[in-house]
């Protein structure tokens, strides 16, 4: 999770510093594709919300899907949902390399 929130950190900083020198970037692209408020894009929690769903989807291999979020708490929520699964994922892969090896070979 902190290597999460290190690539969101990072992701939205570089979105900020590119929107103060008047360059387009990810940020500006986003708005323009879907919209919405613009606290959305100008709040720092709520750009953090999407940086942090596309560090965790990005980190996760879950995918970003043609159901994305549409405004901060969606964001939250899809980033928690994300990490569950993402959890999950990692306790069943344990598991299931747990099991093999203890398995005894026949010979």
């Amino acid at each position: 999770i902190l290597c999460c929130h290190w690539m969101a950190c990072l992701w939205a900083g570089v979105a900020f510093h590119q929107q103060r020198l008047g360059a387009a970037n990810w940020l500006t692209a986003l708005k323009a594709a879907k919209g919405g408020r613009d606290s959305l894009y100008e709040d720092p929690i709520q750009v953090y919300s999407i940086a942090l769903y596309w560090a965790l989807v990005s980190l996760t291999s879950i995918g970003y899907g043609d159901i994305t979020p549409q405004s901060g708490i969606e964001y939250w929520a899809t980033s928690l949902c994300a990490s569950l699964m993402a959890s999950i994922w990692a306790y069943v892969i344990g598991s299931v390399c747990s099991i093999v090896s203890t398995l005894q070979p026949h010979e």
